[in-house]
């Protein structure tokens, strides 16, 4: 009777692959967690590696139809509002009146006792609705020279 030889082969194989994921592994290991890879600094080789670093601003387009009219452009807008907390020692509305005047004879004459209704009320800060939204540049600076307070 005949003795069956062994076959080593899937064990040489297995050992093998086993010993090249290992290395693999270490080597992985060593790019990942060492700050110098053959001499080299990672972190200076990445920031210096074709990166540029740039600010742009994004700006808003004026949207046009097929003749060329303007359909929407781009407009600042701004919101009015009234600190009336006299704990900010500085810059809050003290005579309320004379700002409501002052700030009708711009909204609209219509509207005082409304913004003094608003200015007479128990917030530390106010806003004023629908007359006090959406504000163009130049009602924005026409309060601005009035120089009120808060």
């Amino acid at each position: 009777m005949k003795k069956k030889k062994k076959w080593n082969y899937p064990k040489v194989f297995f050992i093998f692959f086993f010993l090249c994921i290992i290395v693999l592994y270490l080597q992985f290991a060593y790019l990942s967690l060492s700050e110098k890879v053959y001499g080299i600094n990672i972190k200076n080789f990445a920031l210096n590696r074709n990166t540029v670093t740039n600010i742009l601003s994004a700006k808003r387009g004026t949207i046009y139809d097929v003749e060329g009219n303007v359909l929407a452009t781009d407009v600042s807008s701004y919101t009015l509002i009234a600190y009336l907390d006299p704990k900010r020692e500085t810059d809050y509305v003290e005579d309320k009146e004379y700002t409501a005047h002052k700030l009708s004879t711009i909204l609209g004459e219509e509207n005082e006792q409304y913004i003094l209704d608003r200015l007479n009320s128990n917030a530390k800060q106010v806003e004023f609705g629908s007359i006090g939204k959406n504000i163009s540049e130049l009602t924005r600076l026409a309060i601005k020279d009035l120089n009120l307070d808060g």
